[in-house]
Protein backbone atom coordinates (compact mmCIF):
# COMPACT_ATOMS: atom_id res chain seq x y z
CA UNK A 1 0.00 0.00 0.00
CA UNK A 2 2.75 2.35 0.71
CA UNK A 3 4.52 1.86 -2.66
CA UNK A 4 0.82 2.64 -4.06
CA UNK A 5 0.89 5.86 -2.58
CA UNK A 6 4.46 6.87 -3.70
CA UNK A 7 3.43 6.32 -6.93
CA UNK A 8 0.62 8.40 -6.97
CA UNK A 9 2.93 11.27 -5.32
CA UNK A 10 5.06 11.04 -8.07
CA UNK A 11 2.67 11.11 -10.80
CA UNK A 12 0.94 14.31 -9.23
CA UNK A 13 4.42 15.84 -8.47
CA UNK A 14 5.35 15.37 -12.20
CA UNK A 15 4.25 17.82 -14.77
CA UNK A 16 2.02 15.42 -16.66
CA UNK A 17 2.55 14.11 -20.24
CA UNK A 18 5.16 15.99 -21.86
CA UNK A 19 4.99 17.35 -25.23
CA UNK A 20 7.33 16.90 -28.09
CA UNK A 21 6.95 18.41 -31.37
CA UNK A 22 7.30 14.54 -33.12
CA UNK A 23 3.72 14.16 -31.13
CA UNK A 24 2.07 17.25 -33.43
CA UNK A 25 3.32 15.55 -36.87
CA UNK A 26 0.79 12.99 -37.41
CA UNK A 27 -1.34 15.07 -39.50
CA UNK A 28 -3.93 14.95 -36.67
CA UNK A 29 -4.89 18.50 -35.27
CA UNK A 30 -3.26 19.73 -32.22
CA UNK A 31 -5.75 19.63 -30.43
CA UNK A 32 -6.81 16.02 -30.88
CA UNK A 33 -3.19 15.08 -30.39
CA UNK A 34 -3.28 17.24 -26.76
CA UNK A 35 -7.27 15.62 -25.91
CA UNK A 36 -5.39 11.93 -26.55
CA UNK A 37 -2.14 13.14 -24.47
CA UNK A 38 -4.23 13.68 -21.69
CA UNK A 39 -6.42 11.01 -21.67
CA UNK A 40 -3.63 8.51 -21.71
CA UNK A 41 -2.37 10.97 -18.62
CA UNK A 42 -5.85 9.97 -16.83
CA UNK A 43 -5.92 6.68 -17.90
CA UNK A 44 -2.24 6.20 -16.00
CA UNK A 45 -2.95 7.89 -12.89
CA UNK A 46 -5.84 5.51 -12.77
CA UNK A 47 -4.25 2.48 -13.55
CA UNK A 48 -2.56 3.34 -10.59
CA UNK A 49 -5.75 3.61 -8.72
CA UNK A 50 -4.23 7.83 -7.65
CA UNK A 51 -7.56 8.98 -8.53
Amino acid sequence: MRQKVEVCEILRRSEGPRLGPYMLNDGGSAKETLDGIAANWKATIAEHGCN
